[in-house]
């Protein structure tokens, strides 16, 4: 019975970890707008962490999968030190750089 508890109690505590994980990545993009155009950045789950090996950087822009461009102008440095892109609706609205790159 008592390894039953500890693996209910192991299972819960992951799902809770996760729970809040979720909650505070979600919380940083919350009321953030593009500089430029003024548009909110996220509208649920439209901003995600994105790995380096994902992003191109040009001299104007950081392109996304080869396929998401966001100007370098409209950019904002990521307080965790990632990159993070917001699609919404199937338009690149935000994206946050490492602010050390």
């Amino acid at each position: 019975m008592k390894m039953v508890n500890i693996i209910f109690a192991i299972v819960f505590l992951a799902a809770l970890f996760w729970l809040i994980n979720e909650a505070f990545s979600h919380e940083f993009y919350s009321g953030i707008r593009n500089p430029v155009t003024g548009e909110g950045c996220c509208g649920g789950e439209h901003c995600k962490p994105v790995d380096v090996s994902r992003v191109e950087e040009t001299g104007t822009e950081f392109i996304v999968d080869r396929k998401w461009h966001f100007p370098k102008d409209q950019a904002m440095p990521a307080p965790d030190g990632q990159y993070h892109a917001c699609i919404w609706g199937g338009k690149p609205k935000c994206f946050f750089f490492p602010s050390n790159v």
